[in-house]
């Protein structure tokens, strides 16, 4: 048991995107206080933490509510994470805007800085595998506790900076989107392997 649960968190924790977003972090809070800092920090995660429990919860719902496959999602998602680790890897810097308004830590950053597009296929992708009680904890407790991970790093971005560098933050999160696009890229393969029964 614990060893899916660490599978999943490492799964997950680079589906974050954690060097991106601590990036975005750091650049978009750069003149807030260390209260409206703590505050976001605190929002940010237990709001990741929320949005990953209801995809889970009404993930089999959304898929019979629209009679979509379990194949053709891992490929639509394998397809979009490929499509966000070209844009982690390139830099795209269109979120990058400055705002002295703390609501941010919801959106943008939980979502869909964080918890985009792919995050989210994936967290659905995974709520098909749920079987029962067991299999839900194990899932939840791993995107939880990258999540939590997440909210640390993003707790301690002053500290990450000045070891790191944005240099090195940056050269961090372009290897993030590397290891994003490999997932990427085996959703796509199994997708299509299960898809022709191969």
């Amino acid at each position: 048991m614990l060893i899916k649960i660490l599978n999943i968190y490492i799964k997950y924790f680079f589906l974050l995107t954690p060097f991106y977003v601590l990036s975005y972090y750091l650049t978009i809070t750069s003149e807030f206080t260390i209260i409206q800092k703590r505050k976001i920090v605190l929002k940010f995660t237990l709001s990741m933490i929320v949005i990953a429990l209801i995809l889970l919860i009404g993930g089999n719902k959304i898929f019979s509510l629209f009679g979509i496959t379990l194949d053709s999602f891992k490929i639509g998602t394998g397809a979009i994470l490929f499509l966000s680790a070209i844009s982690l890897i390139k830099g795209n810097n269109d979120f990058y805007k400055k705002t002295k308004n703390d609501n941010i830590a919801v959106v943008p950053l939980s979502m869909p800085i964080a918890i985009g597009p792919g995050t989210t296929g994936a967290i659905l992708v995974s709520s098909s595998n749920i079987q029962n009680t067991q299999s839900f904890l194990i899932i939840f407790l791993g995107i939880s506790f990258a999540m939590l991970t997440l909210g640390g790093m993003i707790f301690l971005a002053g500290f990450l900076e000045k070891l790191f560098g944005k240099q090195g933050i940056m050269i961090l999160s372009k290897i993030t989107g590397l290891m994003v696009a490999a997932i990427g890229a085996q959703l796509i393969l199994v997708g299509i392997k299960s898809f022709f029964n191969i």
